[in-house]
């Protein structure tokens, strides 16, 4: 009798110490998670205040050309607010011919054309809340995730620049008007 209690004891033991392994490992794999998560949320916060913060205009869209996201400085050039402008269509930045066809050339994008100007940075006119046209320089990018297609655009208002730039040539052939007038 002696003999099976030993033997029982023995196996209560053996148990209770795999029990302990396993809540150990449970405990590990716990605080792993919960290091993740803090980690990836931080990762979230800085990212964001990194967005939020930028001189340029961020504009991040699904491939139905639906704004998702829309930063502050793209706030202050277009003149919408974020809850005015998200869940409308990029056309809403453009004014035509671009706002008739965006939805053409997201279309031949998307169904393996030639890209016309993702990756492709340019000057293009865009539309202010107000209805005024002005210039910007605007470089698109694609993007893909989960099998998901999203276009991220980064938007310079240029328009002071090109106000100088007017300046500078009309200056340039004033000048060169009263060189000729001396000659």
């Amino acid at each position: 009798m002696l003999f099976f209690f030993c033997i029982s004891l023995l196996k209560l033991i053996a148990l209770r110490r795999r029990d302990q392994e396993r809540a150990s490992r449970f405990q590990q794999e716990i605080t792993q998670h919960e290091q993740t998560r803090k980690r990836l949320i931080y990762e979230e916060s800085r990212l964001r205040a990194t967005l939020k913060t930028m001189v340029d205009a961020v504009v991040l869209a699904d491939e139905d050309g639906t704004i998702l996201s829309f930063n502050e400085a793209a706030s202050a050039i277009f003149g919408y607010t974020e809850e005015q402008i998200l869940g409308e269509n990029v056309r809403r930045l453009m004014p035509e011919p671009n706002h008739s066809r965006h939805d053409g050339y997201l279309k031949a994008y998307l169904d393996g054309g030639e890209p016309q100007i993702i990756g492709k940075p340019r000057e293009v006119i865009a539309l202010k809340s107000n209805g005024v046209h002005f210039p910007i320089y605007l470089a698109i990018s694609a993007l893909t995730l989960d099998g998901k297609h999203f276009f991220s655009a980064v938007i310079r208002d240029i328009s002071k620049q090109k106000e100088s730039e007017k300046m500078i040539k009309r200056y340039t052939q004033e000048l060169e008007r009263s060189n000729q007038d001396l000659k």
